[in-house]
């Protein structure tokens, strides 16, 4: 399970694509009755089936991202990181199931 802080413009779709998982799946864990109408700011459960990574000393976002058959962009757009930013130690990073 993820939790998933809604941003204005986000919808139900683009959520589910981000963390790979189907629309109803967010729609049903979340008892969402409207989806179309989320609110900014809203914490939504993502039934995930990743895992997550800690990052250990020495890691990047480039290393950790290879592991995982990712671009760094890619990790830092799934886990909303900033790019430019060295990971600090302990950080954890999720990585969809589809990228075991």
């Amino acid at each position: 399970m993820q939790i998933h802080v809604v941003k204005n413009g986000e919808s139900v779709y683009s959520i589910a694509n981000k963390y790979s998982v189907k629309m109803d799946e967010i729609i049903v864990a979340n008892k969402i009755e409207e989806p179309a109408f989320l609110v900014d700011g809203q914490a939504i459960i993502i039934p995930v089936s990743g895992e997550y990574y800690f990052v250990k000393d020495g890691d990047s976002l480039e290393s950790i991202a290879q592991q995982f058959c990712l671009t760094a962009q890619e990790l830092a757009e799934i886990n909303e990181f900033p790019i430019v930013d060295s990971p600090p130690v302990g950080l954890r990073l999720y990585i969809p199931s589809q990228f075991e």
